[in-house]
């Protein structure tokens, strides 16, 4: 068993529980929301299992950390349908401005029917459930992987 410590409160889990669960379970929260947490001073995934104790804070969309995690997630997902639609071509994000981000693709000119495609790709994605992986690469595996996506 570990010590949760969240809000002021503790908790006692089974060690390795993930946050997402000791959320559901023993918090009962159930809120879309929430989209990260923070243990040990780090931003961690709600997948991060409790291996030991640890004080517990949840991030939300409305807050500063939570608005960028969820912005990035919605640029992979973005990416990921312009490269299902468009095989081959290349989507570029050029900088964000407020709340959008300036995309533009040097092969591919859109037009609104495609924008609704992208958007309904988004949204067959997004529906699927499919979790978000950080992978660790060392710079030699990261700079291969670059030029095999360049």
């Amino acid at each position: 068993m570990v010590k949760v410590t969240y809000n002021g409160n503790e908790y006692k889990v089974a060690k390795n529980t993930k946050v997402i669960d000791f959320m559901k379970n023993t918090l009962k929260i159930k809120n879309d929301n929430v989209i990260a947490c923070k243990a040990f001073y780090e931003i961690k995934s709600l997948n991060f299992e409790l291996d030991r104790d640890t004080n517990l804070e949840l991030i939300d969309t409305t807050t500063q950390d939570g608005s960028r995690i969820y912005v990035r997630g919605l640029t992979f997902i973005l990416i990921k349908a312009f490269e299902e639609l468009f095989p081959g071509k290349k989507l570029i994000v050029n900088y964000a401005l407020g709340h959008t981000l300036y995309c533009d693709s040097p092969d591919v000119k859109l037009k609104q029917s495609d924008i609704k495609l992208i958007k309904e790709k988004m949204n067959e994605i997004i529906s699927a459930n499919i979790p978000f992986e950080k992978r660790i690469l060392t710079l030699d595996e990261a700079m291969n992987l670059y030029e095999k996506e360049r």
